[in-house]
């Protein structure tokens, strides 16, 4: 066996794993973007890759605030910070006159009620 498919193994097996310990969460394929490099053809090849629990976040269309992206998924294990840069920037812009600590609290604050959805991510690579 290849050293690529043994890594591949191990990934599907902490995958049925994670699957089998957790039966009740969604799974959350992110497939890497230079898989579907083109539009060329309706499918494509991929190769399973890390996965583990993390907390998704799709923000609404609806929400009147736009400060954050709808057409893109959040990660809380990953995006935190860039949330947080983002309600700082959203809420300094409200109001010039609250200071830099007033903000930060503000932006926690959001962050903290954000309705985040516990899914198991796969990652879906280049084979």
């Amino acid at each position: 066996m290849t050293r690529l498919k043994e890594i591949e193994k191990t990934y599907r097996e902490e995958l049925f794993e994670l699957i089998k310990e957790n039966p009740e969460l969604e799974i959350v394929p992110m497939v890497d973007c230079e898989v579907v490099a083109g539009d060329d053809y309706s499918s494509w090849l991929g190769s399973w890759g890390e996965a583990k629990i993390d907390h998704i976040h799709i923000p609404d269309w609806n929400d009147e605030k736009k400060i954050l992206n709808p057409e893109r998924i959040y990660f809380k294990s990953e995006d935190e910070e860039y949330i947080k840069d983002q309600c700082f920037n959203y809420f300094e812009s409200g109001n010039p006159s609250w200071t830099d600590d007033e903000i930060e609290g503000m932006s926690n604050k959001h962050f903290d009620g954000m309705e985040w959805k516990k899914v198991i991510t796969v990652s879906i690579g280049l084979p």
